[in-house]
């Protein structure tokens, strides 16, 4: 048996004007919202190369983070209960959840909650 190796067909050398125009088409891709792995895949790029040139880590284009379904609830009833007691704070506001309204719900995460929307709440003097 002849036991050669197999070589990989040649690959393409780019010249730094395309490599420069790709990764603009890339750049205009995220920002548009696609992730960088769909636009990697799209206009045949590697991963690593793009990564390192947007500044990003690799595992950060791995995997979306979803939210919870119940998000937009709890948004509404955190608001709900700022507007009602205007001096409380966000430890007050998630234990009257946990108390009266009936959530299972962590400190941390009404406190993000709160900072994403204190612009809705009114502001007491």
């Amino acid at each position: 048996m002849d036991m050669r190796r197999r070589t990989a067909k040649p690959r393409k050398r780019h010249d730094p004007e395309e490599i420069v125009g790709k990764l603009r088409q890339v750049d205009v891709l995220v920002s548009q919202g696609r992730s960088v792995a769909d636009a990697v895949s799209e206009l045949n790029l590697s991963e690593r190369r793009v990564c390192r040139v947007l500044g990003q880590h690799r595992s950060t284009q791995r995997c979306v983070p979803a939210g919870r379904d119940d998000e937009g609830r709890l948004t509404a009833d955190i608001i709900k209960l700022a507007r009602r007691y205007g001096r409380y704070g966000y430890r007050k506001v998630a234990e009257l959840l946990r108390s009266t309204a009936g959530w299972l719900v962590n400190e941390k995460r009404v406190e993000r909650i709160w900072r994403r929307e204190r612009q809705r709440f009114p502001q007491t003097t």
